[in-house]
């Protein structure tokens, strides 16, 4: 819904807590506006009033404060910290009961939430804001996923600035700090979504037109203090040519990606699956050829 036509619904509270509202004009009635309202907990607090609809503003305003609570500061000027203020839902606020509270809709259907304005623990506002829709929050989250997840750092074995080797095998790896989850949020006024990624294959593509390998887990680096293995890990290659055979002369374009399996969960416990992301990083395969001499006797 474009900015302009957004209908921003503001609560009116009456005497009950003596609520005013700050030189604003009177909010123009609509049909079937204004709805009554009341609401009262088990500790004494309670509010009456009605709530109408603004449909001129295009920013959501805490407008509507209660005479004689605690407001946020002005500036430098004023004395002591600033309040600690938050939004809370009516059932956030825990115990009570509420009257002609119902969530309202807008022309569009789109719903909107009454949440109360909580600063320092005492209610000081009330506002109507529209429902953030979920689907919105888990595009945002997935997005901060994306720009969280780590390039891979190959770890290759040989050392590939000595140059890999025609007919060893090439271990391949990522640092285990790497092998790690990783997790995006978005939220809004108590709707909040996880997005978690979590790496579960390494790929390396040799460049050299064979199949690409996949392993599960970050690979193994290689110890020349260990014991050598019986077999090669599974997170190897074995390059059959040198890379003198590649396009450019010199070196195979190989690369190496992490898959991440990702999955969601929003407030309320809902949850699911989503399409798997892949990282990856390129890497200048130099393979050398060594011919073995054989040297006659004298």
């Amino acid at each position: 819904m474009p900015a302009a036509s957004r209908r921003v619904l503001t609560v009116v509270v009456g005497a009950a807590l003596g609520l005013a509202a700050l030189g604003q004009a009177p909010l123009p009635a609509i049909a079937e506006d204004p709805v009554p309202f009341g609401w009262a907990n088990d500790a004494g607090v309670q509010a009456d009033g009605h709530v109408e609809t603004d449909q001129d503003r295009q920013q959501i305003l805490g407008s509507i404060t209660a005479n004689g609570g605690p407001k946020p500061s002005a500036g430098s000027g004023s004395a002591g910290p600033a309040p600690q203020c938050v939004w809370k839902s009516l059932d956030e606020l825990g115990e009570g009961s509420s009257e002609g509270a119902s969530d309202p809709f807008d022309p569009d259907g789109v719903e909107s939430v009454l949440y109360a304005r909580v600063c320092d623990g005492a209610v000081v506002g009330w506002q109507w804001f529209q429902v953030q829709d979920q689907g919105d929050l888990l595009a945002a989250a997935t997005d901060d996923v994306r720009r969280r997840l780590p390039a891979p750092r190959p770890v290759l074995s040989p050392d590939p600035a000595q140059g890999l080797v025609v007919k060893v095998a090439t271990w391949f790896a990522v640092p285990a700090g790497q092998w790690v989850p990783v997790t995006g949020t978005a939220e809004a006024l108590g709707l909040a979504v996880a997005v978690t990624a979590t790496p579960v294959a390494l790929t390396f593509d040799p460049g050299d037109g064979a199949r690409p390998v996949t392993c599960a887990g970050p690979g193994q680096t290689f110890d020349p203090a260990a014991p050598t293995p019986a077999s090669d890990p599974a997170c190897s290659y074995v390059y059959r040519d040198a890379s003198t055979a590649a396009l450019n002369g010199r070196s195979w374009p190989a690369s190496l990606s992490v898959r991440w399996q990702v999955t969601w969960l929003a407030t309320g416990g809902q949850s699911g699956a989503l399409q798997a992301l892949t990282t990856t990083t390129a890497v200048d395969a130099v393979v050398h050829e060594y011919q073995a001499v054989e040297g006659s006797g004298s």
